[in-house]
């Protein structure tokens, strides 16, 4: 079944520290959301 967010077409951006961006990303992955565009703080 593919992800709701992939036929409409949205867009998510990460922004913020990259310890904290690489957890949220992942567990957003996990549920199936896809990062378009990530901007790392370091």
């Amino acid at each position: 079944m593919e992800h709701p967010f992939k036929k409409i077409g949205k867009k998510v951006a990460v922004v913020g520290c990259k310890h904290t961006t690489r957890d949220f990303i992942l567990g957003l992955e996990s549920y199936g959301f896809f990062i378009d565009h990530c901007v790392t703080i370091s």
